[in-house]
């Protein structure tokens, strides 16, 4: 009887062990997930009250809303305060709301803030943690100055002719779609970007090494990224005065930093993985500009055809021909373009990493060392105290007698300071060569798959629920059109 009633207590003891240490963990759980709960109490910083383990984003990761309602709503939360704080799950972040502190942020004050939070470990594979958006510090600088004379206005109209020859394969491959479909009066696609399959990092790096060797081996010159990038690791990437995006003032950027940087020798690694940059963010970002800025023209007939009358008569001054000089003097389609991007920004949002404490401007507050700082950039675009009944597609904004009228850094589609987006102007001049092809040989319209008013899907995808449906309807052959069918 004795042994068994001390085994009783044996296991009674360890009972009251096991739940002791239980409490003791899930407790230590609790202050670690709370842990920071009070951050921007101590520093007498108007926060947004986080919810447990999600902080502030819970309805973003659950899908309950968009990303960029998402951002709105915060934007909106923090109405009054140029700078205040929210949760991204268990980390404090700073969200900027005022103009003028998001230019001392991103530019005047731009070596406080020089790099980003990136999620990608620094041991990870080396085509994805030498790109110039994964970057830090100098690396970053030395890197972006050397690829900055790749998106000049001279390289630009160099790369045209493959972005106006797509744009011609794809209008020919919707006529063809038009002309198999037209017994049926159903003139209809979906449009977007398809995602690109998954490639391994090794098999990326091969191709873009055997493309350089054969390049190389055979004197090929193509005028596309890839022979910019093997001028550029040549050293034979002339400067020639024109402009390029980091010195635009009106992309709100500045070049001190980087002038002081040095150029660096590229080496297959560092080609492979801006190459694998610009394919993969460039495609997404252009189909979706694409995608948006026609759904939207087959909304507002008035505004297609404003757009159609503009085209025609450029196209009529220059021989009927889709040249970069034509494409560029279409200046309705720029604000097509502008307002397209201030209601669907590719970058909703746009974080800095603090690399040194910094003294906020006016204010008794410091950032401390490797805080996070946000900046709302869609929440600014539908502030209506920068932008009139945001929610109206209104191209007229940026025309040339209003567009002086915009706040500085109100609209920031690509980001904003020298790390703004390189390639804007590329990404730019690829989806407007596109609308003209389309609405020199198609009218747009809607159709019964049309979703209206379009509802962007929950997550992080920039893109509506149900895709994108338009109607095309020919307006007159395209020349050399081909029977054969295309992918």
């Amino acid at each position: 009887m004795g042994g068994s009633e001390d085994v009783k207590w044996l296991g009674s003891e360890v009972t009251v062990a096991l739940i002791f240490g239980l409490i003791a963990c899930l407790y230590t759980a609790y202050r670690y997930i709370t842990g920071n709960n009070d951050y921007f109490t101590k520093r007498n910083v108007p926060y947004i009250k986080p919810t447990f383990f999600f902080g502030s984003v819970k309805s973003l990761v659950l899908r309950r809303t968009s990303l960029c309602d998402h951002v709105i709503a915060v934007y909106n939360q923090l109405d009054g305060h140029k700078i205040a704080g929210m949760f991204d799950f268990l980390r404090p972040s700073y969200v900027v709301r005022d103009p003028e502190l998001i230019k001392y942020i991103t530019v005047k004050d731009f070596d406080h803030f020089v790099d980003v939070p990136i999620i990608i470990p620094e041991d990870a594979e080396p085509i994805l943690t030498k790109g110039l958006q994964s970057l830090k510090g100098q690396k970053w600088k030395d890197m972006r100055s050397t690829l900055s004379p790749a998106f000049t206005s001279s390289k630009m109209k160099i790369l045209f002719t493959v972005v106006s020859e797509t744009g011609q394969q794809l209008t020919t491959h919707l006529e063809n779609c038009y002309r198999q479909q037209q017994a049926t009066a159903k003139h209809e696609s979906m449009l977007g970007a398809r995602l690109v399959p998954k490639k391994t990092a090794d098999f990326f790096r091969t191709l873009v090494r055997e493309t350089i060797k054969f390049r190389e081996q055979e004197g090929i010159i193509r005028p596309d990224m890839i022979h910019l990038l093997m001028q550029v690791r040549q050293d034979n990437l002339w400067e020639d005065g024109s402009s390029s995006d980091v010195n635009l003032e009106s992309q709100n950027t500045s070049t001190q930093d980087i002038t002081r940087s040095t150029k660096i020798s590229l080496d297959t690694d560092d080609i492979a993985a801006q190459a694998l940059v610009f394919f993969s963010a460039g495609f997404e970002a252009v189909a979706t500009l694409l995608s948006f800025s026609t759904l939207l023209l087959a909304v507002h007939q008035d505004i297609q055809n404003q757009a159609r009358e503009e085209v025609d008569k450029v196209l009529a001054e220059h021989g009927g021909q889709v040249t970069y000089e034509a494409v560029q003097s279409i200046k309705y389609l720029d604000n097509i373009l502008s307002e397209t991007l201030r209601i669907y920004p590719p970058a909703p949002l746009i974080s800095r990493k603090c690399v040194k404490e910094y003294q906020v401007p006016g204010s008794d507050l410091k950032i401390e060392k490797d805080s996070s700082v946000m900046v709302p950039i869609v929440g600014l675009h539908y502030d209506s105290n920068y932008f009139p009944n945001p929610e109206t597609f209104n191209p007229d904004r940026f025309s040339e007698d209003n567009k002086h009228s915009i706040q500085p850094f109100t609209y920031m589609p690509f980001g904003s300071g020298p790390r703004h987006c390189i390639a804007n102007r590329f990404a730019l001049m690829e989806t407007k060569t596109a609308l003209v092809h389309l609405l020199s040989h198609f009218e747009l319209h809607t159709t019964s798959k049309t979703q209206l008013p379009l509802r962007l899907v929950k997550g992080l995808k920039m893109a509506p629920e149900g895709d994108f449906w338009c109607g095309f309807k020919l307006r007159k052959p395209i020349s050399n059109v081909t029977s054969s069918e295309h992918d």
